[in-house]
């Protein structure tokens, strides 16, 4: 986002919901194709989510998986949670 300054920058991670993450991740590496074949890493992406007019400590506070629907809105696709690949995209959607 070449127009855009960072003014604040914070790290929010459940600790419990990390691990979960990460004991998925290790078991999806077993599943043959799941990982890169030159890294030998999991295939992961990166996707940008905004938020509007919600705390982002509540990531912190869930106990369910970090994916909040109840929250969730009206989407192009109808209402669920969105990801993009661009910053910017989602930088249109966060307060």
């Amino acid at each position: 986002m070449h127009d855009a300054w960072i003014t604040k920058l914070q790290r929010i991670q459940n600790p419990d919901l990390y691990t979960y993450y990460d004991t998925q991740k290790q078991r999806i590496g077993k599943t043959p194709g799941a990982t890169d074949a030159t890294s030998g890493k999991v295939k992961q992406v990166k996707g940008w989510h905004g938020t509007g007019g919600f705390p982002a400590e509540n990531i912190y506070n869930d106990r369910q998986d970090g994916f909040m629907m109840q929250f969730a809105s009206e989407g192009q696709w109808g209402r669920g949670l969105y990801f993009a690949e661009d910053a910017g995209y989602s930088h249109f959607y966060a307060t």
